[in-house]
This record gives C-alpha cells, sequence and structure tokens, in this order.
C-alpha cells in the first residue's frame, strides 16, 4: 500500500522466518525491536514451516502469520512472505523489505 500525500512513507515490511519454538519469542522481540528502531511505520510477516501458533506472544493489528514451506529450502519462507506482502497491496516500487 503506497502513502497518499501528507500520510508519510509506506511502511518498511519485515519478513522473519520461524523454525524452532524455543527461539520464537526472543526472535518476535528483536526482529520487532530492530524495525522500530528505524524509526519508520513497520508491518511484520510471519512465516512459519511448523505450526507454532500456540507459542506466539500476541500479535498486534501490523502482524500477520502465514504458513511457509520448502519448496526452495531456507528461501522459500521470504519468497512466501514476499508473496503475501504483494497478495496485500504492502509493498509499493522503492519501499524497503528487511529479511
Amino acid at each position: 500500500m503506497a502513502a497518499s500525500p501528507g500520510q508519510g512513507p509506506s511502511p518498511t515490511v519485515g519478513i522473519l522466518l520461524l523454525y524452532r519454538p524455543e527461539h520464537l519469542a526472543r526472535a518476535m522481540v528483536e526482529f520487532q525491536r530492530f524495525l522500530t528502531s528505524l524509526r519508520l511505520p513497520w508491518r511484520l510477516i510471519l512465516v512459519m514451516n511448523q505450526d507454532l501458533r500456540s507459542d506466539l506472544p500476541p500479535l498486534n493489528d501490523n502482524m500477520l502469520v502465514v504458513k511457509g514451506d520448502n519448496r526452495t529450502r531456507e528461501f522459500s519462507g521470504w519468497n512466501v512472505g514476499l508473496a503475501e506482502a504483494r497478495r496485500l497491496g504492502w509493498l509499493a516500487v522503492g519501499q524497503a523489505v528487511v529479511l
């Protein structure tokens, strides 16, 4: 979704791949901390090959969980995240994506 005049920049999109439940909470906190440090609006797509939803801390409105796959090994998670961001209209020309 591109920013309209007067609305500021489009949110930066972060894509975080989640594999192991024991690292889930810390990875989310660290990634959110990094995105927040950019001092720009952001959205976060969490890509999980396993169903770890029960292990997730509470999500806010700018976070989304999608099911990943391993079609292209570890790169498939980023492909799935980028495809979802495009589908939702979250990516504009020249917009930053943090992997």
